[in-house]
C-alpha cells in the first residue's frame, strides 16, 4: 500500500514537471516558480525574507500569504530578538507560561454539582440499607 502511495506521487510529481515544460514551450518562457504574489492585490511579494514563521504580508493591502512549501527551504527563518527570547526566561521563571488547567465557566458550576448529587445519592442508599 506505501508502495502505490509513493507510485501516485512520483506520477502527480512527473506530470507537474511536464506541465511546466510544455507551459515553457508553448508561450510562456518566463514561467518561473520563484515567484509570490499577494492572492488579494497580486503584487510580488519578497519571499526570501518572511517576517512571521513562514508567512508574508503584503505591503499594499495587508494580506497575510504563506510562503509555498518548494521555496520554504530557500527561504530566511525570521530571527528571534533577544528581548523576546529573555522574556520567555523571565515568564518561565516567575511561573507565568505553562499550561492552562482553567475550567470553562460551565464545568465550575457543573461539576460541583455533579460532586453533591452523587454524595446525596450515596447517603441515600446508606440510610436505607442501615434499615
Amino acid at each position: 500500500m506505501a508502495g502505490e502511495a509513493r507510485r501516485e506521487s512520483m506520477i502527480a510529481l512527473k506530470a507537474t514537471h511536464q506541465a511546466v515544460r510544455v507551459a515553457r514551450d508553448v508561450g510562456y518562457p518566463a514561467v518561473d516558480l520563484g515567484h509570490v504574489f499577494c492572492r488579494q492585490c497580486k503584487v510580488e511579494l519578497n519571499w526570501r525574507h518572511p517576517r512571521e514563521g513562514f508567512k508574508l504580508i503584503c505591503p499594499s493591502c495587508g494580506e497575510m500569504t504563506e510562503v509555498p512549501l518548494h521555496l520554504r527551504a530557500h527561504a530566511d527563518r525570521p530571527p528571534i530578538a533577544l528581548r523576546e527570547r529573555l522574556w520567555d526566561w523571565v515568564a518561565f521563571a516567575r511561573g507565568d507560561c505553562g499550561p492552562d488547567y482553567s475550567l470553562p465557566a460551565a464545568l465550575k458550576f457543573i461539576f460541583p454539582a455533579i460532586l453533591v448529587l452523587t454524595f446525596v445519592g450515596l447517603l441515600i442508599v446508606a440510610i436505607r440499607t442501615l434499615r
